[in-house]
């Protein structure tokens, strides 16, 4: 952020409020629990797939 940018956050509480607020609900909306579920079933689902079927050895 340049410093107008700093300077004017600090300045006007409304603008600060709404960039908090916004910046909350990107928060809960990327890292809530039904977000972070359907990522790790995505990534289970990719691996899946790339086995083929195949049993792998360990």
């Amino acid at each position: 952020p340049t410093a107008g940018a700093l300077i004017r956050t600090a300045t006007d509480p409304g603008n600060a409020a709404r960039m908090g607020r916004e910046g909350r609900a990107e928060v809960e909306r990327r890292f809530s629990l039904d977000a972070m579920v359907a990522s790790y079933q995505r990534l289970y689902d990719a691996q899946l797939a790339t086995a083929g079927g195949r049993k792998q050895r360990h």
